[in-house]
């Protein structure tokens, strides 16, 4: 046999075998596969033992008592004169304030949403939930009251479930840091707000005292007292330092005639009725036999109902007890 055939007959060794660097590369893909399914697996379980419920809040003192921070918070008109979301389109289909009024709103790129408010106080504050489009269960929220030295603090919290998947509790660290800001520019426009309308009540109250020369009393509207809207969260105080006497609406009426009823006949016109004391007196409410003029009678009927509601309003509230989060009433007062 010839060099020739010998050579053909025994090829070269080294054209048959496998080369050594793609047998390299295929074991760094299968470890790499391996370390990123094995990083995968490991960030599943541990988004499994991540909370199953997220919570974000905020919270800011303002210069005002609980009732008028509440008239802006459960009036849902008032709203949009606070809220962070300007962007958003609202419509409120039915009551707009208290327990059971309803908004809806619509913001690009969102899904549409109602809020449902569900519990509301005075004293405390207000609870509601927020339903998404597409979603099964609500997002709860509240905003609660807490009397201090310098006002109220008002605590603005959402918070909601987040299921079985871990991506989403992955996710839930970041509400904090997604929802935050906006809690914050909330409580900051609401702040101002409640303030205005604390110092409205705060005039009033002294121009009422006015009329029987006395010293604004505790439970004025806007000074604090149990009895009205005020500065100082509802506390009541004590006996007041001076002789100052107890606000008496047989005073204030007494005072009103002598003063006013120019023609002596017992009766004031609307005329009459000095404009300071106007904005304390609804004249055609108290005005039952609709004569056009006020008895004695009749105004200090109205006064002392309308005296009445504010004790009623200013020391029960809603006298249910909030829920908690499973829809239960808490024990105790909700004073």
């Amino acid at each position: 046999m010839s060099n020739a055939d010998s050579t053909v007959a025994n090829p070269s060794p080294a054209t048959d075998s496998p080369k050594p660097g793609g047998s390299r590369c295929l074991k760094c893909g299968l470890w790499t596969v391996g370390i990123i399914a094995g990083a995968c697996g490991v960030l599943a379980v541990i988004g499994m033992l991540l909370p199953a419920e997220y919570s974000v809040e905020r919270s800011i003192v303002v210069q005002a008592g609980t009732f008028d921070v509440h008239s802006q918070v459960v009036d849902l008109k008032a709203w949009p004169k606070w809220n962070p979301n300007a962007d958003r389109e609202y419509a409120i289909p039915g009551q707009t304030a208290g327990e059971g009024a309803m908004q809806t709103w619509t913001e690009p790129d969102q899904p549409d949403a109602t809020m449902t408010i569900t519990w509301e106080n005075p004293h405390e504050g207000m609870q509601y939930t927020v339903l998404l489009e597409g979603a099964e269960v609500p997002l709860k929220g509240s905003i609660r009251y807490q009397p201090v030295r310098d006002g109220t603090q008002v605590t603005w919290r959402t918070g909601g479930k987040l299921g079985n998947n871990p991506i989403d509790r992955w996710r839930g660290l970041l509400m904090d840091g997604s929802l935050g800001p906006d809690l914050e520019s909330g409580l900051e426009n609401l702040k101002p707000l409640a303030e205005k309308l604390a110092e409205e009540h705060r005039k009033r109250a002294i121009e009422l005292a006015k009329l029987v020369g006395d010293q604004p009393p505790p439970d004025a509207p806007g000074m604090g007292g149990p009895g009205g809207p005020g500065f100082g969260g509802g506390k009541k105080r004590g006996k007041r330092k001076g002789g100052g006497r107890k606000f008496d609406p047989q005073a204030i009426v007494d005072r009103l005639f002598s003063e006013n009823d120019k023609n002596k006949d017992g009766k004031l016109s609307k005329d009459e009725v000095p404009s300071r004391a106007r904005q304390f007196i609804d004249f055609d409410a108290a005005d039952t036999d609709k004569d056009g003029q006020l008895s004695k009678d009749e105004l200090l009927a109205s006064m002392r109902n309308r005296r009445g509601k504010s004790k009623a309003g200013g020391r029960g509230g809603s006298k249910k007890r909030p829920p908690t989060d499973n829809g239960s009433a808490k024990k105790g007062n909700a004073t």
